[in-house]
């Protein structure tokens, strides 16, 4: 069974778009593919903020219709003309693990996934969609041979009908909806990566993930994000910029502050402490080194958090760069690259719909 596959719908060729909604904005990205060449037709980003009378770049929570007229707006403005999508799930709105049970025979072994799945629930099994993927075993021994070991994903009902309910008054032929853990893996992942930490630092959480040839084996979140360092910023610098356009903020003053902050801020601090600690627990179980951290997210565009990065996790670090998954213009080649870690999640859904 492929992960998702079955619970989120079919596969879609030819133009595709994917549509990301985070706390503090949207972002789309149309891709189509000609001739086996995928290229990029257009993207665009809309800040949450106004919806809910606040600032561009703050975080907010809407009611489901705000985001539906939010994603219209999106949609028009970016002149997105494609109609079939895929919508990323947030980590936190979903429940994933991995879990170690016994070898059974194949037409058993749903059966007996979802059985020892109620384990590791907090609701009613009922009250969930739930979808699997065997990891290939790596321990060759005896007991290696009597295992499995199942990634299982849980995302509640009330959560898939509210991202339908979205797709659908933004007018978009929904054909699945995915976890942005795995459209970030398939956008920021080169062909060659082995056992890589992927670190996106989004609005107003972090996730880490430790990927080995493409498969999760391991996954955290953290509870602040780049929203955290500005207002510790604000508090500490008192940066009257604060509260405008983030992306003003993030170009001009937020970055200046962290580059010549001579100590982490706190709360970037305690995301690289946290992150540190996640990819010496694999190191230790897996005894395998990680051989790179991927940094990819909003937060990452921040040049100054680069050096603070990789002097916290004394490993080579690399910048996410999605776009270049597809043929983009030219011209254009400086932005999207500076822009790549924030469309990660929309680039790996559109490429999933393009497969």
């Amino acid at each position: 069974m492929a992960l998702l596959d079955s619970l989120f719908g079919k596969k879609q060729a030819n133009k595709f778009v994917g549509v990301d909604i985070g706390s503090s904005s949207i972002k789309v990205v149309q891709l189509s593919k000609k001739k086996g060449v995928v290229s990029l037709d257009t993207f665009g980003e809309i800040a949450l903020g106004p919806y809910t009378g606040k600032e561009i770049g703050q975080t907010v929570r809407l009611d489901t219709p705000q985001y539906g007229d939010a994603l219209k707006d999106l949609l028009r403005e970016s002149q997105v003309d494609a109609t079939v999508a895929g919508l990323s799930i947030p980590l936190k709105s979903s429940l994933v693990f991995n879990m170690k049970m016994p070898k059974v025979s194949e037409s058993k072994l749903d059966e007996m996934v979802r059985l020892e799945a109620r384990r590791y629930i907090p609701v009613s099994i009922a009250e969930v969609s739930l979808d699997w993927s065997v990891i290939p075993n790596e321990d060759d021994t005896e007991e290696g041979d009597r295992f499995l070991n199942v990634m299982v994903v849980a995302i509640h009902k009330d959560t898939l009908n509210k991202y339908k309910e979205i797709s659908q008054m933004a007018n978009l032929d929904l054909r699945f909806l995915e976890i942005e853990t795995f459209s970030t893996i398939r956008s920021v992942l080169r062909h060659d990566n082995n056992s890589v930490a992927v670190l996106d630092i989004g609005a107003s959480v972090t996730k880490v993930y430790v990927v080995e040839y493409g498969i999760v084996q391991k996954s955290h979140v953290i509870s602040v994000g780049s929203q955290n360092m500005i207002k510790s910023l604000e508090t500490q610098r008192k940066l009257s910029a604060i509260g405008e356009d983030l992306n003003l903020v993030q170009g001009e003053e937020l970055q200046k502050q962290i580059e010549s902050s001579q100590t982490t801020p706190v709360d970037l601090d305690r995301i690289l402490s946290e992150t540190k600690q996640v990819i010496l627990d694999y190191q230790k179980v897996h005894r395998k080194n990680i051989e790179e951290v991927i940094l990819t997210g909003g937060g990452s565009i921040l040049k100054g958090i680069m050096n603070h990065v990789v002097n916290a996790l004394e490993t080579e670090v690399v910048i996410a760069d999605p776009f270049n998954k597809a043929e983009t213009p030219a011209f254009l080649e400086n932005t999207l690259r500076d822009a790549g870690p924030e469309f990660a999640v929309a680039i790996g859904l559109a490429l999933r719909g393009l497969q």
